[in-house]
């Protein structure tokens, strides 16, 4: 139940950053952004696509993988 609290709780951060990703994608693809404004936005990309392929990765649990994306995990104790 706290996975499903933590995510409805997250979800307009979620979506927040998922417009604000279809804005760059868009920006970048016009063609209307500064050259270096481009190259910077498409090295995030790599990097951000990278990420889960490097080696010494340590694998995290639920709790703590939601943590890091900033979504809050409220642990209760079920009901009896």
């Amino acid at each position: 139940m706290w996975l499903v609290r933590s995510f409805t709780d997250a979800m307009p951060t979620i979506q927040a950053r998922e417009a604000l990703q279809a804005v760059q994608v868009a920006a970048v693809g016009s063609g209307n952004l500064k050259k270096s404004d481009r190259a910077a936005a498409i090295r995030r990309w790599k990097r951000a696509a990278a990420a889960g392929r490097r080696t010494g990765v340590v694998k995290l649990g639920m709790r703590e993988t939601a943590a890091r994306f900033g979504i809050p995990v409220i642990m209760e104790k079920p009901d009896d």
